[in-house]
């Protein structure tokens, strides 16, 4: 019984700890199934991850390139913390299943497109029927 207890206060402390750390990153809010802790061994698992893409998006800015995250999934975090030993073993992070869709980034103002206002006449409009209404 006291294990059992043990147990779910310790989860649900990491929880608030994940939570608070990277509750902007996740797009659903965790619940105590996707979460393990087993502090004699040193491992927090977090699983089935969904990605806020909006949001990591909005962090990225043009430093994503050409490219942005639609979706994204982790089944798995783990993370290896070597309590007995901090400072001098590093913590190690692994990432399973890492799913992400990208596409070409979508510009809110194309450049060249010929149907804005003004638009024909700045990219030489002498030819078709953009200007020819203005000289005779």
């Amino acid at each position: 019984m006291f294990s059992q207890t043990y147990t779910w206060a310790l989860r649900r402390v990491f929880k608030f700890i994940l939570k608070r750390a990277l509750g902007r990153v996740l797009k659903n809010e965790l619940n105590l199934d996707q979460l393990d802790v087993a502090l004699g061994s040193g491992t927090l698992e977090l699983r089935d991850v969904v990605l806020n893409c909006d949001y990591i998006r909005e962090q990225l800015g043009e430093s994503a390139g050409a490219v942005a995250l639609e979706e994204g999934y982790i089944g798995c975090i783990r993370a290896t913390i070597p309590w007995n030993a901090l400072g001098k073993q590093p913590c190690v992070v692994e990432i399973e299943e890492l799913d992400l869709v990208v596409a070409p980034k979508r510009h809110k103002h194309p450049r060249g497109a010929a149907s804005g206002a003004g638009a024909g006449g700045a990219s030489g409009g002498d030819a078709g029927g953009g200007g020819g209404g203005k000289h005779g």
